[in-house]
């Protein structure tokens, strides 16, 4: 029988709950009814900037991501800029919204055949590394940023478990700078590494915020360019981790020299299963699509390829990996990859495609206003400057505040800028679109910065010392926000 204070809170609760979806629900319905046009705006532009605000919103305020987009692509509709055949057509019909779903599902392939664990286990015991402090850290850190990718938190978890093992083995204690300052390197590599993939996942809803406004103004990106400058960033980042580690942080890992990983359990006589070799190539097939582009040469035989699509392509590799049997059994199971889809965030990159597109309409003048307000800030600032700007600017707020909703926030902000960029100085903004997704991705200061973040923050000696992940998380997060930057920058220019 609840008492009066429990009826009390939860009637409370209810009360809060409901206050908020109204008001999302007056910014998504009602907000051009409520609030006259204003410098240029359109009424239809007017309600499009408050289905833009309602939506994120309902993110912020944890409504659901598939209830939110499912609102905010009704609300759409009903300004009559679009009918429901049209939006289907932005939406379920468009080929990047297409991809994330085949490239998921491929790339979980990995996670449901073992291939990834086994890849990880596999880096971390070659005879090469053992007994050699810094090599073996740096692998350790690079597997961590291969995880991200591709297994995710699962990859996390892992890893932390393997770090439990080494503590105890060479006796250092839980508190220890060794323990606590590995971890957060793992976290943090893992987070750079989830920026990898520009067509999978979170990161395609942050990469799209820009370059949909770069491709409707006939500007190219270039996924390949992407994923290159990615590794780089993370090969560069473990370096400068440890390094960080290892002078500024003066860690001892001396003890790793006694260190032999393969008698921990679970790590030794590591056999590659036939279904984890066919999952691990079709994985590669799937992502190298992409990569091939850049080598073939101009012609009908790169004409004929490109027509084939990534999206395309991915659903041909799940085909053929859903096809294959090894001693009668399936290599995977379809139904279970396509189950697993983030279907929150590949609606969100299909309602955030057709609002960014009312947004950047120049019929509506949402553009134009927005252009006309930040040109004081942006306006004739040096590209270099404008890059660092978004790296800081959404590195810094990312770790206080949900990454999709900082990326989408940004992106839709600045796009107008990248767009004179790319046209003014012909820089690539395939670049501009990896900072800020690398940026959006490097969370892990506060439990409120991602959904990773607690795997970190609320293991027991992060707890007894809550000050650690800022005297020692903050160096990292500079070199992350130096390195974002400058390679950002540099392949703006260069390509």
């Amino acid at each position: 029988m609840p008492t009066v204070t429990e009826t009390s809170a939860s009637n409370k609760t209810s009360a809060s709950y409901y206050i908020k979806l109204l008001i999302c629900i007056l910014f998504m319905f009602f907000f051009n009814k409520i609030v006259p046009s204003w410098g240029g705006i359109t009424e239809t532009g007017v309600a499009a900037i408050g289905i833009f605000i309602g939506l994120v919103l309902m993110i912020v305020f944890d409504f659901g991501l598939i209830p939110a987009t499912m609102m905010a692509v009704f609300a759409v509709v009903m300004t009559g800029f679009y009918d429901g055949n049209t939006v289907i057509g932005m939406t379920i019909g468009n080929a990047t919204v297409v991809q994330l779903l085949f490239i998921f599902a491929v790339c979980n392939s990995l996670i449901q055949t073992g291939a990834g664990e086994f890849l990880a286990k596999w880096m971390l015991t070659r005879k090469s590394i053992q007994g050699r402090p810094m090599l073996f850290l740096f692998v350790l850190l690079f597997v961590g940023w291969i995880c991200g990718p591709f297994m995710g938190t699962g990859g996390l978890v892992l890893l932390y478990t393997i770090m439990d093992y080494i503590i105890a083995t060479l006796g250092y204690d839980p508190d220890s700078d060794f323990n606590m300052t590995t971890r957060i390197g793992l976290q943090t590599s893992c987070m750079l590494g989830m920026a990898f993939l520009p067509f999978k996942g979170i990161t395609l809803a942050i990469y799209a915020s820009i370059a949909g406004a770069l491709e409707a103004a006939g500007i190219q990106t270039n996924y390949a360019y992407y994923m290159i400058f990615s590794f780089l960033i993370g090969i560069l980042y473990c370096i400068g981790f440890l390094l960080i580690m290892r002078f500024v942080f003066r860690v001892d890992i001396s003890r790793l020299k006694t260190l032999d990983v393969t008698k921990m359990e679970g790590m030794q006589n590591l056999r590659i299963t036939p279904q984890q070799i066919i999952s691990i190539i079709f994985t590669a097939l799937a992502i190298l699509y992409t990569l091939i582009q850049l080598i073939l040469p101009d012609g009908a035989l790169k004409t004929w390829y490109n027509g084939i699509t990534l999206w395309l392509w991915a659903a041909f590799m799940l085909a053929i990996l859903s096809l294959l049997r090894w001693e009668g059994k399936p290599v995977v199971n379809p139904e279970q990859l396509m189950g697993k889809v983030m279907w929150g965030v590949t609606l969100a990159v299909a309602a955030f495609t057709v609002v960014g597109s009312m947004l950047s309409n120049n019929d509506l003048g949402v553009r134009t206003w927005i252009g006309s307000v930040l040109s004081p800030i942006f306006g004739g600032m040096p590209f270099p400057v404008f890059v660092l700007v978004i790296v800081i600017v959404a590195t810094v707020v990312t770790n206080f505040f949900s990454n999709l909703a900082t990326g989408l926030i940004i992106g839709s902000a600045v796009a107008p800028f990248c767009v004179e960029y790319c046209n003014t100085l012909g820089v690539n903004g395939t670049f501009i679109c990896l900072a800020l997704v690398s940026s959006c991705m490097f969370a892990y200061l506060t439990m409120a910065a991602c959904g990773p973040a607690p795997i970190l923050l609320s293991q027991e000696p992060f707890v007894k010392k809550p000050g650690y992940i800022w005297s020692h998380g903050i160096p990292p997060f500079i070199l992350g926000i130096i390195l974002i930057w400058a390679l950002s920058t540099i392949g703006a220019y260069i390509f």
